[in-house]
């Protein structure tokens, strides 16, 4: 089990992203760092619900945004989606996909 410090460490990674010059071996461990985050979620961590929130919303936002007609739609359907993901996120498995495709798949389920 990760302790509470270790935990929020993983968190404020989690939220840094991936590496500046986009290498693959960034992508992998941005990818990495998001699946810890999803696993202390799907066991039921805020906090690790709440870095997902904070690093996600804007690519969901700025997604959903261009298929809904407003940005109040926008802004709706992005804190659904995050309502729904509470729930949903205990069916997400790790794959081939990156864990960001399959939050994307439930913005668009949503709008």
């Amino acid at each position: 089990m990760i302790g509470d410090n270790e935990g929020r460490r993983a968190s404020e990674r989690a939220l840094r992203g991936p590496g500046t010059c986009g290498s693959a071996d960034d992508i992998d461990a941005d990818e990495r760092r998001v699946r810890l985050l999803v696993a202390r979620a799907k066991a039921g961590d805020r906090d690790a619900m709440h870095a997902l929130y904070l690093y996600f919303a804007p690519t969901v936002r700025a997604y959903v945004s261009r298929i809904v007609a407003s940005d109040h739609d926008a802004d709706d359907v992005t804190q659904h989606t995050f309502a729904k993901l509470m729930t949903e996120i205990v069916r997400y498995e790790p794959g081939a996909a990156p864990f960001r495709a399959w939050m994307l798949r439930v913005a668009r389920n949503v709008a």
